[in-house]
């Protein structure tokens, strides 16, 4: 189906009830709904972009399907298959409740917390920032057009260290870093559930005035968003030599 008649069908994905494991998944998606009939479950309120993720191609044993004008097709059919099912929905937070363990929840300043684990990934990511020594970047902006810098930002880390975002990044050594939202996570790194980065990300940034940056270990460092000023070598210069612009960083 074209993206473009997305508006105006329904989507839903079928699943015997033996393998509800496998949607554990989608409960990170609040707008979805569940249904259960018989020995079936039922998942529909699907975004044309959640119906066509990876996510749900990797659930085995489904059916997918599309809704219009009161019929139910096969996703990617023009041939009706039955009737749109009419069913009593729950949310798929309450009908599949997210099970959430104790994990040094004061990261989260809450009783309860997701076990957070980082796993390697081939997924290539564009670079968003980069943690860099403040000696490498001098010898860079030192001679580097102002132009260069233009798209870029830039804060004090640790009084050695200068983190640097936007694109595209300087050519200079440092560790660096992809974004999701409001996240700077390792390159070539992902959550061990990636689709529940919304989730994490609300539970530790609910006001969205800082970003948050991660390490492979699942530890992250939060730095307001505010911290951050256009690089220059102005900017530079009167950085390391004050205190205003001076983060800590300190993993949590």
């Amino acid at each position: 189906m074209a993206q473009d008649a997305a508006d105006s069908v329904k989507f839903y994905l079928r699943v015997e009830k033996a393998f509800q494991n496998d949607l554990a998944e989608l409960r990170a998606w609040a707008n979805l709904k569940v249904a259960i009939e018989a020995d079936e479950i039922w998942v529909t309120n699907f975004t044309y972009d959640q119906i066509h993720s990876t996510i749900v191609k990797q659930i085995p044993f489904k059916t997918l399907y599309y809704a219009k004008n009161g019929k139910l097709f096969f996703l990617n059919s023009r041939l009706p298959e039955k009737k749109e099912p009419q069913f009593l929905w729950t949310p798929i937070v309450r009908a599949t409740p997210l099970s959430l363990v104790d994990y040094n929840h004061n990261y989260f300043g809450v009783n309860e917390s997701i076990d957070i684990a980082f796993v390697q990934s081939e997924i290539e990511q564009n670079p968003a920032a980069i943690l860099t020594d403040l000696s490498i970047l001098n010898d860079f902006i030192q001679n580097a057009p102002a132009v260069r810098l233009a798209n870029l930002k830039w804060c004090l880390i640790n009084e050695s260290k200068a983190l640097i975002i936007g694109s595209p990044l300087l050519p200079i050594n440092g560790k660096v870093f992809w974004k999701s939202h409001l996240m700077f996570l390792p390159t070539g790194w992902n959550f061990e559930l990636s689709i529940a980065a919304d989730l994490i990300e609300n539970l530790i940034n609910e006001d969205k005035l800082e970003y948050i940056l991660w390490n492979e270990q699942g530890q992250f460092s939060r730095i307001p968003i505010a911290s951050f000023q256009s690089l220059s070598i102005s900017s530079f210069r009167k950085s390391v030599t004050a205190d205003g612009h001076k983060i800590l960083l300190e993993s949590e």
